[in-house]
């Protein structure tokens, strides 16, 4: 079923949010959800968990943009990169810190360790299988990522 007007009104901001930790820096989160928003509505489905299937859907929306931005030709030389505090103990953002791992990687480490699902959970609804190792490879790479910053 595709979800009421209240359903989307409850899901965007959730949805928003995962789009903005799982983008990387210069892609716009509110785009990226319309996109998806865009996806379902032209191609009505069945949907038995709508917020599973975007969440889905966002992180595959991320893919397909970092791959064509990698494909385009960097015409004015702009390139956004995260920067790291210069002065110890400087807070680090959440999204600098994130910036190490991959959109699917950022989608698995907010879902399981901010959020609290599941990793079987977080595995359905994102289309994947072998979740926990992809959760302790994000962590180690967090944790190699917080040690070259402190």
């Amino acid at each position: 079923m595709i979800p009421s007007d209240a359903q989307l009104s409850l899901l965007y901001p959730r949805l928003r949010r995962f789009a903005a930790v799982v983008a990387d820096l210069d892609m716009d989160p509110d785009d990226i959800v319309q996109d998806v928003f865009t996806s379902l509505f032209s191609r009505p489905r069945q949907l038995s968990n709508p917020e599973a299937y975007l969440r889905s859907a966002v992180v595959r929306r991320v893919i397909y943009l970092r791959r064509a931005a990698a494909r385009r030709p960097r015409a004015n030389g702009r390139h956004v990169e995260s920067t790291a505090p210069d002065e110890p103990g400087a807070e680090i953002e959440l999204h600098d810190l994130l910036s190490a791992l991959g959109p699917l990687d950022r989608a698995l480490v907010l879902l399981v360790d901010v959020d609290g699902t599941p990793a079987s959970i977080a595995a359905t609804d994102l289309g994947i299988s072998h979740v926990a190792g992809r959760v302790c490879r994000g962590r180690a790479r967090l944790r190699k990522h917080l040690g070259t910053e402190a």
